[in-house]
This record gives C-alpha cells, structure tokens and sequence, in this order.
C-alpha cells in the first residue's frame, strides 16, 4: 500500500495518522507512508513522480 499524507489537509492529524498505521502493520500490510507539506490546493509534481516511481518498483523485472 502506497499511502500519501498532505500535512496541511486537515482531514487527518498525525495522531490519527499514527493510530491508522499501526492498525495496517497490525494487519500485516506493508505499507509505504510519505509525507509532503501542503494541502490539495497544491499538490507537488514530486508526489506524483512519487507515485510513478512506487508503481514502476512493483512491476517485476520479468516482466520488463
């Protein structure tokens, strides 16, 4: 799981941020966390290279 959190949303605080995290490695997920400053109004052209790069690691090399 590729799990994004923008600092400045509001929508979750780090508190809940931890307490949801712990609950997923508790479950057994495996799970990538990456954390950016800002909020949706402005959404950096790294967390999208972020997710190129996260998605292109979980294609195997067989595959390639």
């Amino acid at each position: 799981v590729l799990w994004h959190h923008l600092r400045d949303a509001g929508r979750l605080d780090e508190d809940d941020l931890c307490r949801q995290l712990k609950q997923l490695h508790i479950a057994g997920m495996d799970v990538d966390l990456r954390q950016y400053p800002g909020d949706e109004t402005d959404l950096p052209a790294v967390v999208l290279a972020d997710v190129n790069r996260w998605i292109m690691q979980q294609i195997p090399s067989a595959i390639l």
